[in-house]
């Protein structure tokens, strides 16, 4: 899996600078030397689809969050210990982050709707995830030009691709309003 990361994350970066993590805040919880590599040496682009903007070392990418005083405002009553959640990146202004209580999972908070959403089972995943959904759609407007915006050009059957291919790569993104169903769905609204 890390492999297809190393191949494939500069390919979604569409001419962004790639953005590197301190390799201490990163050792502090990977000490897999391939995901060290992709997030110190490699990088991961700023912004990448569905709406997906990694948070950057100034801003405070993996750092505690309980550091942050207004993202974290409120969360307890969530259930998450901001000492163990790891910032990582914001989607449709709820932060993603890594949840060290429970296995290293991938969660986002959600403030509007006052919930915790599952993302991903692990990093690889997450980092494998938003690859595929972004070069599933770099192909699909490589294949249609004449098209400004994926929602106005994707079919059904590309859709149903797509969700096919992410859920191979972590069998629980499509449930209970994912990150990853509610970026389908997005797609979904033509």
């Amino acid at each position: 899996m890390s492999q297809y990361i190393i191949e494939n994350i500069e390919k979604i970066a569409r001419n962004q600078r790639m953005e590197k993590y301190s390799i201490d805040k990163v050792k502090e919880v990977y000490d897999d030397e391939q995901i060290i590599k992709i997030l110190c040496e490699i990088g991961v682009p700023r912004l990448v689809a569905p709406m997906l903007n990694f948070v950057l070392n100034e801003k405070g990418g993996f750092d505690k969050l309980s550091k942050y005083g207004e993202w974290a405002m409120g969360i307890n009553t969530l259930g998450v210990n901001a000492e163990k959640a790891i910032v990582l990146a914001d989607y449709n202004n709820c932060l993603i982050y890594i949840d060290l209580s429970n296995n290293k999972i991938i969660n986002m908070i959600d403030y509007d709707n006052r919930k915790i959403r599952y993302v991903n089972e692990n990093i690889e995943c997450f980092l494998e995830s938003v690859i595929c959904f972004n070069l599933y759609i770099i192909d699909i407007m490589k294949k249609k030009p004449e098209y400004d915006y994926i929602e106005d050009c994707i079919t059904e059957k590309e859709i149903e691709e797509l969700k096919d291919n992410l859920l191979h790569i972590d069998s629980k993104i499509i449930r209970n309003n994912s990150l990853w169903e509610e970026a389908i769905e997005d797609l979904d609204e033509q």
